[in-house]
């Protein structure tokens, strides 16, 4: 998990250990759909990022913006408050907005005519 448990906790103004699991598991689907948003690894330290060479390295790859943790905050809070009841694919606007500055636009394939 890339954003501390504490500052979520802390956020959700949850103090229940028994809560952890539950919290762990809303944090790890966010930061997944929040980096298949950006289209590049997300890491919580510069030295987890694989170095040149490395069969997982990505030169997108980057270390986590205040801007992605502040991103989890929110949609956490709203899963874990039952707020978050879009039916649509997309991401709520004020994350969205949060996120679109590190978005990775990475060519397409072309495409063959038909």
């Amino acid at each position: 998990m890339i954003t501390d448990l504490a500052i979520l906790k802390e956020h959700l103004r949850a103090s229940a250990e028994i809560q952890n699991g539950l919290i762990v598991l809303y944090a790890e689907a966010v930061e997944e759909r929040l980096t298949a948003f950006l289209d590049r690894p997300v890491y919580a330290d510069a030295a987890l990022i694989p170095a040149p060479g490395d069969p997982d390295h990505d030169p997108l790859a980057i270390v986590a913006p205040r801007a992605f943790h502040v991103a989890v905050m929110l949609l956490v809070g709203m899963i874990y408050d039952g707020e978050w009841t879009q039916a649509a694919p997309d991401l709520p606007g004020p994350v969205r907005s949060l996120m679109e500055p590190y978005r990775a636009w990475r060519d397409l394939p072309e495409q063959e005519e038909p």
